[in-house]
């Protein structure tokens, strides 16, 4: 998503905690979007919201 600012957006994720659902929702973030994260599971949803964002490890969602 290189060029691409999503800064004031906002985009849900469904299904954010498997498949291509976390690198999406990272990139995403990466390009200053915020995200909403949905999941089958709490648990799951919990997992991927504490993920570090893509470029920004001292930083979480």
């Amino acid at each position: 998503m290189a060029g691409l600012d999503l800064t004031g957006r906002t985009a849900v994720v469904t299904g954010a905690s498997r498949g291509i659902g976390p690198a999406i929702a990272q990139a995403i973030a990466a390009a200053g979007g915020n995200v909403v994260l949905t999941s089958r599971s709490q648990e799951a949803a919990d997992a991927a919201a504490r993920t570090p964002r893509v470029g920004s490890p001292a930083r979480r969602w």
